[in-house]
């Protein structure tokens, strides 16, 4: 892990423009930064202990999180997919109709140009389709 990034987890704002030798942790309890000479970039050996610690606890959430989210996932699968054919029946439905050999013609005005409602419907349902579809990487 890079001295920036962990320095992220006890630093409070940018390092970018602090100095590198003294130890830039803010302290709660004292209301000030640290300002010890630093073992690290930016850190003392007290505050990389403690962004250790805490960037450890941090990718063990996120890892537990990730995980959970994978089950979830597979989970939720089935309905995904069957509600993606609902959708996408629906939009069969009410996309009008095309053709390249002209025989739309002969469908009726009212039949071949959808109304606003429906065009409002078509979009919302476009815009889950695709959501759908990213979900479950179709």
């Amino acid at each position: 892990m890079s001295a920036e990034t962990l320095a992220s987890f006890v630093v409070l704002g940018r390092v970018d423009n602090r100095p590198t030798d003294v130890c830039a942790a803010w302290i709660d309890s004292a209301d000030r930064t640290c300002g010890k000479p630093a073992a690290e970039p930016w850190l003392c050996r007290r505050h990389v202990t403690v962004a250790t610690k805490r960037a450890d606890a941090y990718v063990a959430r996120e890892s537990a999180r990730r995980e959970r989210a994978n089950a979830r996932r597979i989970e939720r699968a089935p309905k995904l997919h069957a509600r993606l054919a609902t959708v996408e029946a629906r939009i069969r439905q009410l996309d009008p109709p095309t053709r390249g050999d002209g025989a739309v013609v002969n469908v009726p005005l009212a039949r071949r140009m959808p109304t606003d409602n429906q065009i409002a419907e078509l979009a919302r349902l476009v815009h889950e389709r695709d959501r759908l579809r990213a979900e479950v990487g179709a």
